[in-house]
């Protein structure tokens, strides 16, 4: 199997277009389209339906398409580190970074980085729990800090901090009696638990 064609048949269902992923490519719409159907005999599955309106991904489709995305950050990834590995930093790295605590937790990681590796082009991507894993699996974010829980089967977690929350309440409200215990704040569309602490 070619990662080339991995990048086509990925680019394809990405785009929902054979065109559109011909054009993205810089490749012909034959030279992709005989490419994927190579890689559907070689499987021995039917993974995409053409429709009038772009394509649909089979059963067989889908699985092969979540393998193709993880392999083909894994490559980039690769690359990337050979390319590391023969000089000085340089180039772009994007980092994801949770919305709420990024500018407290990170603000002075972020400057003693770019001092320290002025040729790399630093991206910083604030984005939920879902949407980082989505960017980590995919490969847009290449390294990330995030709350847990967390998938943790994909990727290497390293814990760097621990930290309790206060909640403050008026001491007419219900929980103003309690001396800890779990709640649950909203933060943007996702609800997050945590441990927190109540006045006497």
């Amino acid at each position: 199997m070619d990662i080339r064609v991995l990048r086509y048949f990925a680019e394809v269902v990405q785009l929902n277009s054979f065109s559109r992923a011909a054009e993205s490519l810089c490749v012909t719409q034959p030279a992709i389209s005989r490419s994927i159907l190579k890689l559907e005999d070689e499987l021995g599955f039917t993974l995409l339906t053409r429709e009038t309106n772009g394509v649909t991904l089979t059963d067989e489709g889908a699985i092969l398409f979540d393998h193709a995305t993880q392999i083909l950050a894994q490559f980039h990834c690769m690359n990337k580190a050979l390319q590391d590995k023969s000089g000085p930093l340089t180039g772009t790295l994007n980092v994801g970074l949770p919305p709420v605590i990024a500018s407290t937790y990170f603000a002075d990681i972020i400057m003693a980085f770019s001092s320290r590796h002025p040729q790399v082009e630093l991206k910083i991507f604030e984005l939920g729990t879902k949407q980082m894993l989505d960017a980590m699996t995919e490969g847009s974010v290449e390294t990330a800090a995030v709350m847990l829980p967390f998938d943790n089967n994909l990727f290497d977690l390293q814990r760097f901090t621990t930290n309790r929350l206060m909640l403050l309440v008026n001491e007419q409200h219900p929980l103003a009696e309690k001396k800890s215990g779990s709640v649950y704040g909203v933060i943007g569309s996702e609800i997050s638990s945590f441990l927190g602490r109540f006045p006497d």
